[in-house]
């Protein structure tokens, strides 16, 4: 088995590619930019953007998840500092997934996710197994 392998890799090896055909170029159009001092943000760590062109910005001081359109405009927030259902303990510790119009936020302090609607409604909020977690995490 070793001996054929070290044979393929030697056969391959003097084969050439098949040429590949040019990639257009991208460029990069700036629709609109969300300014931290517009918002009373303290800093912007970093953000996420799901379906529909919704961009959330996970808010420290606030303990909340801004919620943005696609024009820029802010037009919910989620969350709040505590252990209730849809509340953080954390905002910057969220990991922010999409399945379908669902928000999935996993918060890795209370090992729970929290599931919201396109209009930021709280659906449910469920304690996660690590199996659950794996999943989210991959996608």
């Amino acid at each position: 088995m070793r001996i054929s392998r070290i044979l393929l890799l030697f056969t391959c090896a003097g084969v050439d590619a098949p040429a590949q055909p040019a990639r257009p170029r991208a460029r990069i159009i700036e629709d609109w930019r969300l300014k931290a001092e517009d918002h009373n943000f303290s800093r912007i760590p970093r953000s996420y953007v799901g379906p529909q062109n919704v961009t959330v910005v996970p808010l420290r001081d606030e303990t909340r998840l801004a919620l943005f359109d696609s024009t820029g405009r802010r037009f919910a927030s989620v969350g709040g500092k505590g252990s209730g259902p849809g509340e953080f303990l954390d905002a910057l510790g969220v990991i922010i997934r999409w399945k379908a119009d669902t928000m999935w936020v996993y918060e890795s302090m209370q090992r729970r996710t929290s599931y919201f609607t396109p209009n930021a409604k709280l659906l449910r909020t469920v304690t996660t197994s690590r199996i659950d977690r794996i999943q989210l995490l991959d996608g």
